[in-house]
């Protein structure tokens, strides 16, 4: 993984450490997916990155959770996310992080194109 847990706590990290390994892992998944697997070089900025990821989607998880519970009429009810707010507020995330950050050949990590032969 690209981010311990305690460098995750020190930058603000706000989920436990039980959470931490699944919700970490998966946040650096979805950042790696959107660079591409360009990242070689892990900084602050890239740590930062995992970081807010990392707690929106404990956010996510914990708005999705049981919200009450009746025990007579065992009755429970939940939390509605609309995963497309999640998934929104993720990619603005990495976007506000990463538009400046560059692999080690100089391609921008966010870079979508074809790179050009000649």
């Amino acid at each position: 993984m690209y981010l311990t847990y305690e460098r995750y706590s020190y930058l603000g990290g706000v989920c436990p450490d039980t959470a931490f390994l699944t919700l970490g892992f998966r946040a650096e998944q979805i950042i790696k997916a959107q660079t591409h697997n360009r990242i070689t070089v892990v900084n602050e900025t890239i740590e930062r990155c995992i970081t807010e990821v990392t707690n929106l989607l404990y956010k996510a998880e914990e708005d999705n959770r049981v919200s009450s519970f009746s025990h007579d009429g065992l009755s429970e009810s939940y939390s509605v996310i609309d995963a497309s707010e999640y998934q929104k507020k993720i990619s603005d995330i990495i976007y506000t992080y990463l538009i400046h950050e560059y692999a080690e050949d100089g391609t921008p990590l966010l870079y979508m194109g074809v790179k050009g032969h000649g």
